[in-house]
């Protein structure tokens, strides 16, 4: 996905650049909104795919909602609750951004977090 910052993959939707992202790491591929398996959000790690339904965040000077209902992202990094994402679609814009959210600044809404998982396991 980083190697595609500032350019459209697929058609620019977000759930595009994660269903590619998978295909191109020869993981399983996407299944509507499931992109691999589910893991706790505090084991979330680089890589791992965020899906998000309706995420509202509040902070002191900015709010942001993530979904209407939906929003997926790619992990680049995590520091403390600080993620930094990778996606598409964000605002109308519909090329690879680095976005980055702190999880201190949740109010409500569902975050799902899926670890991709090998396209040659059962």
């Amino acid at each position: 996905a980083k190697k595609h910052l500032g350019k459209q993959v697929g058609n620019g939707q977000c759930w595009t650049l994660a269903a590619e992202a998978l295909l191109s790491a020869g993981a399983q591929p996407a299944n509507g909104y499931v992109f691999g398996d589910v893991v706790p959000l505090a084991q979330a790690k680089p890589g791992d795919i965020l899906q998000f339904f309706s995420v509202h965040l509040a902070g002191a000077n900015y709010w942001m909602t993530l979904g209407t209902p939906h929003h997926t992202a790619i992990i680049q990094s995590i520091d403390g609750q600080q993620i930094t994402m990778l996606n598409q679609d964000v605002n109308g814009d519909l090329r690879v951004q680095i976005s980055v959210i702190n999880l201190a600044d949740y109010v409500s809404g569902t975050i799902t977090v899926y670890r991709p998982v090998a396209a040659n396991s059962q």
